[in-house]
């Protein structure tokens, strides 16, 4: 079975930060954008869930 590497989950990761300035329209923003943030950065990458990697 293979295992992701530093660079493939630094690469299948997605960090945010919250501030005093962060308002909940901020987050709810985030949240309405994100999904399909999400799913087109599913599209390129090249880890995929559910599946093994074979090198």
């Amino acid at each position: 079975m293979a295992t992701m590497n530093d660079a493939e989950i630094a690469h299948s990761s997605i960090r945010f930060s919250l501030g005093l300035e962060t308002t909940n329209d901020d987050i709810n923003q985030v949240m309405t954008v994100l999904p399909k943030v999400v799913k087109r950065l599913q599209g390129i990458s090249t880890v995929k869930i559910g599946v093994e990697n074979e090198r």
